[in-house]
């Protein structure tokens, strides 16, 4: 399912990555604007862009939720050249899905860490304590979206708030 935009519109969200045993949390921009149908992102290196936009796409349709017929373009910043691994996943798919108007603005106020299978189920990413301890790092109010294990609940203090999710759509 698509659809299309009658005015162009813009998302900024946050993702995390790790670097060594430390996570930084990045902002993810996404743009939606009317015009030929493409996906750009910016701030990943060489091959990954390919599996990163495949990835997102799928999951966000075999969600059930509508992809938007338009120009897509994601910036990641800060810039960096060791930027690797799905824990962007997530927020790439929210800010998307935020600048096209299908996830409310309060999205601004998270930190998204999770890998997106095809299927749009939610996967767990590695290192996910130093993510949150970044994101409460960050100051103010974040709530760190992070997918939900089979095992035992994560134990989340009120300095690192957490929501675990199932599904894209959620």
């Amino acid at each position: 399912m698509t659809t299309s935009l009658p005015s162009p519109g813009v998302a900024h969200v946050r993702g995390a990555v790790l670097t060594g045993i430390h996570a930084e949390i990045i902002e993810v921009q996404a743009t939606v604007a009317v015009g030929a149908p493409g996906f750009a992102i910016v701030g990943v290196s060489g091959d990954d862009t390919w599996q990163v936009r495949d990835r997102v796409r799928a999951a966000v349709l075999n969600s059930g939720l509508a992809w938007p017929l338009a120009g897509i373009t994601v910036n990641l910043g800060p810039a960096s050249p060791f930027r690797r691994g799905c824990g962007l996943d997530l927020p790439i798919a929210v800010a998307i899905l935020a600048a096209a108007g299908t996830v409310p603005p309060s999205a601004a106020g998270c930190v998204f860490a999770a890998e997106l299978g095809l299927d749009g189920g939610l996967r767990p990413v590695r290192g996910i304590v130093p993510v949150l301890m970044a994101a409460a790092a960050c100051g103010g109010h974040l709530t760190t979206v992070i997918a939900r294990t089979t095992g035992p609940k994560p134990r989340c203090s009120p300095v690192w708030p957490a929501l675990p999710v199932s599904r894209c759509a959620k």
